[in-house]
């Protein structure tokens, strides 16, 4: 697989560190559910580095689901003579001239299992109780963290920095480069407070595997009920 590397320089005291993204992160609850585990790129005062750490807001949720309510919303069915095909509005900004493309059977599954996957996580930000933890060490001793990625196509993503809390530079990203590793990709599995499970690797399975989903009136309930 191939994983990214950037660095990180402070433009005053001279600090340099060099990560590699080689994990994702998921939230396990009780009853074994799963779901992702969003993160941002923060200074931990107990690691004296910078680490990812769980990002508890719900804006860029929120935002998520509704670009899929509004993907799922738009599928149409198109016939020709002996075939037929899903198509939906595959626009990213609402003032983007319309375009439609085909969409495919583990497409709409993968939509709908990210909708209710998005709305359970708005509703353990909801009901968490600890403020967001180090995914490395686990504590809640944060300094600041990076600004969110922009939207905005004129400000690349190495503009972004944050202040190195040990002499009050500034922090900045670099892209580095990619390496390749003979390997699998590792999920760190958290309880819904945050605290570090296990390590595992992850799971390879084919969507529409699912002998349940293979039921088209199941689809369509799905789509009716998730676009509501």
């Amino acid at each position: 697989m191939i994983f990214p590397i950037f660095s990180y320089h402070c433009k005053r005291c001279g600090y340099s560190q060099y990560t590699v993204f080689t994990s994702s992160y998921i939230y396990v609850y009780l009853d074994g559910d799963q779901i992702p585990l969003l993160s941002q790129t923060g200074w931990c005062c107990d690691c004296d580095s910078i680490q990812d750490i769980e990002d508890l807001s719900i804006t860029p949720r929120l935002e998520l689901l509704r670009n899929l309510q509004r993907k799922m919303a738009s599928i149409q069915k198109k016939n020709w003579p002996f075939i037929s095909r899903l198509t939906y509005d595959a626009r990213e900004w609402a003032d983007d001239p319309e375009w439609r493309e085909n969409l495919s059977i583990d497409t709409i599954y993968r939509w709908s299992n990210q909708i209710e996957e998005v709305i359970k996580g708005i509703d353990l930000i909801q009901k968490r109780k600890s403020p967001p933890r180090c995914l490395s060490c686990g504590t809640t001793n944060i300094n600041s963290v990076f600004p969110p990625q922009t939207a905005s196509k004129s400000e690349p993503d190495s503009s972004r920095s944050l202040i190195h809390p040990v002499c009050g530079g500034e922090l900045e990203l670099h892209p580095e480069y990619d390496i390749f590793v003979n390997g699998s990709h590792l999920i760190r599995e958290y309880s819904t407070e945050g605290k570090f499970i296990r390590r595992c690797k992850e799971p390879h399975t084919r969507l529409s595997e699912d002998p349940e989903f293979r039921d088209g009136g199941r689809l369509i309930r799905w789509i009716r009920k998730l676009t509501e």
